[in-house]
Protein backbone atom coordinates (compact mmCIF):
# COMPACT_ATOMS: atom_id res chain seq x y z
CA UNK A 1 0.00 0.00 0.00
CA UNK A 2 1.16 3.65 -1.24
CA UNK A 3 -0.29 7.13 -0.81
CA UNK A 4 1.94 10.25 -2.26
CA UNK A 5 0.73 14.10 -2.88
CA UNK A 6 -0.21 14.39 -5.85
CA UNK A 7 -2.49 17.32 -7.41
CA UNK A 8 -4.41 16.62 -10.39
CA UNK A 9 -5.70 19.08 -12.16
CA UNK A 10 -9.21 18.83 -14.00
CA UNK A 11 -9.74 20.95 -16.77
CA UNK A 12 -12.24 20.93 -19.92
CA UNK A 13 -12.70 23.85 -22.46
CA UNK A 14 -9.78 25.64 -23.74
CA UNK A 15 -10.96 28.54 -25.15
CA UNK A 16 -12.22 31.70 -25.35
CA UNK A 17 -16.13 31.25 -23.91
CA UNK A 18 -18.24 31.95 -26.91
CA UNK A 19 -20.20 35.42 -26.20
CA UNK A 20 -23.54 33.61 -25.13
CA UNK A 21 -21.89 31.57 -22.88
CA UNK A 22 -23.91 30.39 -19.57
CA UNK A 23 -22.30 30.02 -15.84
CA UNK A 24 -21.51 26.48 -16.35
CA UNK A 25 -19.44 27.23 -20.23
CA UNK A 26 -17.74 30.27 -18.26
CA UNK A 27 -16.82 28.08 -15.21
CA UNK A 28 -15.27 25.83 -17.53
CA UNK A 29 -13.53 27.60 -19.62
CA UNK A 30 -10.05 28.30 -19.42
CA UNK A 31 -8.38 30.40 -22.43
CA UNK A 32 -5.12 29.49 -24.04
CA UNK A 33 -3.32 32.82 -22.47
CA UNK A 34 -4.22 31.72 -19.04
CA UNK A 35 -3.30 27.96 -19.68
CA UNK A 36 -0.13 28.95 -21.10
CA UNK A 37 0.34 31.50 -17.83
CA UNK A 38 -0.21 28.23 -15.97
CA UNK A 39 2.19 26.22 -17.52
CA UNK A 40 4.97 28.64 -17.02
CA UNK A 41 3.67 29.12 -13.70
CA UNK A 42 4.51 25.02 -12.97
CA UNK A 43 7.96 25.77 -14.92
CA UNK A 44 8.69 28.52 -12.71
CA UNK A 45 7.94 26.11 -9.67
CA UNK A 46 9.68 23.16 -10.40
CA UNK A 47 6.63 20.66 -11.06
CA UNK A 48 6.57 18.12 -13.56
CA UNK A 49 3.70 16.82 -15.12
CA UNK A 50 2.90 12.75 -15.57
CA UNK A 51 0.56 10.79 -16.78
CA UNK A 52 -2.73 8.89 -14.81
CA UNK A 53 -0.87 6.13 -16.00
CA UNK A 54 2.37 6.85 -14.21
CA UNK A 55 0.82 7.84 -10.94
CA UNK A 56 -1.23 4.09 -10.76
CA UNK A 57 2.54 2.44 -11.72
CA UNK A 58 3.83 4.51 -8.61
CA UNK A 59 1.18 3.89 -6.45
CA UNK A 60 0.89 -0.24 -7.53
CA UNK A 61 4.06 -1.07 -8.19
CA UNK A 62 6.62 2.15 -6.37
CA UNK A 63 7.60 3.10 -10.11
CA UNK A 64 9.67 6.39 -9.16
CA UNK A 65 7.83 9.85 -9.53
CA UNK A 66 9.82 12.98 -10.80
CA UNK A 67 10.45 15.59 -8.38
CA UNK A 68 7.14 17.74 -7.55
CA UNK A 69 5.05 15.59 -9.66
CA UNK A 70 1.36 16.94 -11.21
CA UNK A 71 -1.17 15.75 -13.21
CA UNK A 72 -2.78 17.41 -16.06
CA UNK A 73 -6.42 16.01 -17.10
CA UNK A 74 -8.46 17.00 -19.76
CA UNK A 75 -12.43 15.82 -19.74
CA UNK A 76 -14.62 15.10 -22.95
CA UNK A 77 -12.39 15.29 -25.54
CA UNK A 78 -13.09 18.65 -26.84
CA UNK A 79 -11.40 20.13 -30.41
CA UNK A 80 -9.74 23.03 -28.35
CA UNK A 81 -8.07 20.25 -26.22
CA UNK A 82 -6.14 19.80 -29.55
CA UNK A 83 -5.72 23.32 -31.38
CA UNK A 84 -4.69 25.34 -28.03
CA UNK A 85 -3.73 22.73 -25.29
CA UNK A 86 -1.64 20.12 -26.93
CA UNK A 87 0.96 23.04 -28.64
CA UNK A 88 1.05 24.43 -25.22
CA UNK A 89 1.84 21.70 -23.63
CA UNK A 90 4.61 20.51 -26.41
CA UNK A 91 6.13 24.18 -25.91
CA UNK A 92 6.56 23.40 -22.10
CA UNK A 93 7.43 19.74 -22.93
CA UNK A 94 4.57 18.17 -20.59
CA UNK A 95 2.43 15.23 -20.70
CA UNK A 96 -1.40 15.51 -19.65
CA UNK A 97 -4.10 12.30 -20.27
CA UNK A 98 -7.34 13.55 -22.28
CA UNK A 99 -10.17 11.42 -21.47
CA UNK A 100 -12.49 10.91 -24.40
CA UNK A 101 -16.57 10.15 -25.56
CA UNK A 102 -15.84 7.71 -27.89
CA UNK A 103 -19.67 7.87 -29.57
CA UNK A 104 -18.93 11.26 -29.91
CA UNK A 105 -15.88 10.63 -31.91
CA UNK A 106 -17.23 7.86 -33.78
CA UNK A 107 -19.87 10.11 -34.68
CA UNK A 108 -17.58 12.85 -35.78
CA UNK A 109 -19.59 15.18 -33.07
CA UNK A 110 -18.79 19.17 -34.01
CA UNK A 111 -16.77 20.75 -31.29
CA UNK A 112 -14.63 17.07 -30.57
CA UNK A 113 -11.20 15.92 -31.62
CA UNK A 114 -11.23 13.18 -34.14
CA UNK A 115 -9.33 9.97 -34.00
CA UNK A 116 -6.13 11.27 -36.07
CA UNK A 117 -5.99 13.79 -33.64
CA UNK A 118 -5.85 11.86 -30.98
CA UNK A 119 -3.72 9.26 -32.13
CA UNK A 120 -1.00 12.00 -32.92
CA UNK A 121 -1.27 13.26 -29.37
CA UNK A 122 -0.80 9.66 -27.99
CA UNK A 123 2.50 9.86 -30.36
CA UNK A 124 3.58 12.49 -28.65
CA UNK A 125 3.49 10.96 -25.20
CA UNK A 126 -0.12 12.52 -24.67
CA UNK A 127 -2.35 9.58 -22.53
CA UNK A 128 -5.40 9.40 -23.94
CA UNK A 129 -8.50 7.58 -21.25
CA UNK A 130 -12.04 6.59 -21.26
CA UNK A 131 -15.12 8.88 -20.21
CA UNK A 132 -17.40 6.19 -21.85
CA UNK A 133 -19.10 5.58 -24.68
CA UNK A 134 -21.67 8.39 -24.57
CA UNK A 135 -21.53 10.13 -21.01
CA UNK A 136 -24.30 8.70 -19.30
CA UNK A 137 -24.88 9.47 -15.26
CA UNK A 138 -23.93 6.26 -14.05
CA UNK A 139 -25.05 5.94 -10.88
CA UNK A 140 -27.25 2.98 -10.33
CA UNK A 141 -27.47 2.24 -13.99
CA UNK A 142 -27.93 -1.72 -14.42
CA UNK A 143 -24.44 -4.15 -14.32
CA UNK A 144 -24.94 -4.73 -18.51
CA UNK A 145 -25.11 -1.01 -19.44
CA UNK A 146 -21.86 -0.02 -17.07
CA UNK A 147 -20.25 -2.74 -18.97
CA UNK A 148 -20.78 -1.88 -22.45
CA UNK A 149 -20.01 1.61 -21.71
CA UNK A 150 -16.78 1.04 -20.32
CA UNK A 151 -15.60 -1.95 -21.72
CA UNK A 152 -16.22 -0.77 -25.19
CA UNK A 153 -14.85 2.75 -24.89
CA UNK A 154 -11.68 1.17 -23.92
CA UNK A 155 -11.42 -1.53 -26.74
CA UNK A 156 -12.14 1.41 -29.23
CA UNK A 157 -9.59 3.27 -28.13
CA UNK A 158 -7.11 0.78 -27.91
CA UNK A 159 -8.07 -0.47 -31.42
CA UNK A 160 -7.81 3.31 -32.92
CA UNK A 161 -4.46 4.60 -31.20
CA UNK A 162 -2.71 1.10 -30.43
CA UNK A 163 -1.93 1.98 -26.81
CA UNK A 164 -3.38 0.60 -23.61
CA UNK A 165 -5.97 2.16 -22.22
CA UNK A 166 -6.41 1.88 -18.49
CA UNK A 167 -7.45 5.61 -17.45
CA UNK A 168 -11.01 5.94 -16.99
CA UNK A 169 -12.82 9.23 -15.58
CA UNK A 170 -16.35 9.37 -14.32
CA UNK A 171 -19.01 11.29 -16.54
CA UNK A 172 -19.94 14.21 -14.16
CA UNK A 173 -18.38 12.53 -11.22
CA UNK A 174 -21.18 9.91 -10.57
CA UNK A 175 -20.51 6.52 -9.84
CA UNK A 176 -21.69 3.31 -7.54
CA UNK A 177 -20.01 0.14 -6.24
CA UNK A 178 -21.17 -1.29 -9.42
CA UNK A 179 -19.01 0.94 -11.39
CA UNK A 180 -15.89 0.29 -9.29
CA UNK A 181 -16.63 -3.51 -10.15
CA UNK A 182 -17.07 -3.43 -13.63
CA UNK A 183 -13.85 -1.03 -13.66
CA UNK A 184 -11.76 -3.66 -11.99
CA UNK A 185 -13.27 -6.21 -14.12
CA UNK A 186 -12.85 -4.61 -17.58
CA UNK A 187 -9.37 -3.96 -16.72
CA UNK A 188 -8.53 -0.57 -15.72
CA UNK A 189 -6.27 0.89 -13.04
CA UNK A 190 -6.94 4.33 -12.47
CA UNK A 191 -10.29 6.09 -12.73
CA UNK A 192 -11.05 10.40 -11.60
CA UNK A 193 -13.48 11.67 -9.78
CA UNK A 194 -14.39 15.10 -8.79
CA UNK A 195 -13.58 14.71 -5.18
CA UNK A 196 -11.19 17.41 -4.18
CA UNK A 197 -8.26 16.67 -2.55
CA UNK A 198 -4.62 15.65 -3.46
CA UNK A 199 -4.02 12.46 -1.51
CA UNK A 200 -3.55 9.46 -3.80
CA UNK A 201 -3.06 6.12 -2.58
CA UNK A 202 -3.17 2.45 -3.45
CA UNK A 203 -6.65 1.66 -2.16
CA UNK A 204 -8.20 5.06 -3.54
CA UNK A 205 -6.73 3.92 -7.23
CA UNK A 206 -10.57 4.03 -8.42
CA UNK A 207 -11.32 7.03 -7.16
CA UNK A 208 -8.74 9.39 -7.52
CA UNK A 209 -9.05 12.67 -6.16
CA UNK A 210 -8.42 16.09 -8.56
CA UNK A 211 -8.32 19.98 -8.24
CA UNK A 212 -11.00 21.92 -10.72
CA UNK A 213 -9.24 24.68 -12.56
CA UNK A 214 -12.12 27.14 -12.81
CA UNK A 215 -12.14 29.62 -16.07
CA UNK A 216 -12.63 32.87 -13.88
CA UNK A 217 -8.39 31.51 -12.08
CA UNK A 218 -5.86 33.77 -12.25
CA UNK A 219 -2.05 32.50 -12.06
CA UNK A 220 -2.52 33.66 -8.60
CA UNK A 221 -5.61 31.84 -7.35
CA UNK A 222 -4.18 29.00 -9.78
CA UNK A 223 -1.03 28.39 -7.62
CA UNK A 224 -2.59 29.10 -4.40
CA UNK A 225 -5.16 26.65 -4.79
CA UNK A 226 -2.33 23.46 -6.08
CA UNK A 227 -0.35 24.63 -2.59
CA UNK A 228 -3.76 24.67 -0.38
CA UNK A 229 -4.90 21.51 -1.48
CA UNK A 230 -1.15 20.00 -1.19
CA UNK A 231 -1.04 21.39 2.59
CA UNK A 232 -4.97 20.55 4.16
CA UNK A 233 -4.80 16.75 4.29
CA UNK A 234 -7.09 16.07 1.82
Amino acid sequence: MRSARVPVLMYHYLSVPPPDADKYRLDLSVTPANFDAQMEYLAVEGYTPITVALLAEHLLYGAPLPPKPIVLTFDDGYIDNYQYAFPILKKYKFVATFNVITDFIDGKRPGYMNWNQLEEMAIEGMEIGSHTLSHPDLYRKPRAVQVKELAESKATIEARIGTPVTTFCFPAGKYDATTLSVLRDVGYTAALTEIQGTRQSTENLLELRRIRVRGSYSVADYGYWIKYFLSNGK
